[in-house]
C-alpha cells in the first residue's frame, strides 16, 4: 500500500513539473484555415468526375445508347406496320383461341 501512495506522490509531483509546450506563431490561424478547407473540399465533393474527358466520354456513351434503343424500337414500329392484319371478328378471335366459331350462343 505504501509502494502505491509513494507512486502517486512521485506521479502528482512530476504533473506540477511539466510546463506547457511553446506553440509556434499563428498556429491556431493556420489549423482553422486547413480545417475549413478540409471541410469546404468534403461538402462540394458531390460531384466525382471533374475532367472534361469524363464527361464528354459519358455523354458520348449515353447518346450511343439512346440512338441504339430507338433504332430497335423503329425496327419494330416498321415491322409492325408490314404485317397484314386482319380484321377483328368472332371467326378471327375464335381461331386465335382455338374455339370452334359454333359454341357461341347469343
Amino acid at each position: 500500500m505504501k509502494d502505491i501512495n509513494i507512486q502517486i506522490e512521485k506521479t502528482l509531483e512530476s504533473i506540477e513539473k511539466i510546463e506547457q509546450a511553446p506553440v509556434p506563431h499563428f498556429f491556431e490561424t493556420r489549423l482553422k484555415v486547413r480545417m475549413e478547407k478540409q471541410l469546404l473540399a468534403t461538402n462540394n465533393n458531390w460531384l466525382i468526375v471533374k475532367k472534361p474527358v469524363w464527361v464528354m466520354a459519358s455523354l458520348a456513351i449515353f447518346l450511343c445508347i439512346n440512338i441504339y434503343v430507338l433504332s430497335i424500337h423503329s425496327t419494330e414500329n416498321t415491322f409492325a406496320k408490314h404485317q397484314t392484319q386482319q380484321p377483328a371478328t368472332i371467326e378471327n378471335f375464335a381461331k386465335d383461341y382455338q374455339l370452334s366459331s359454333g359454341s357461341f350462343q347469343y
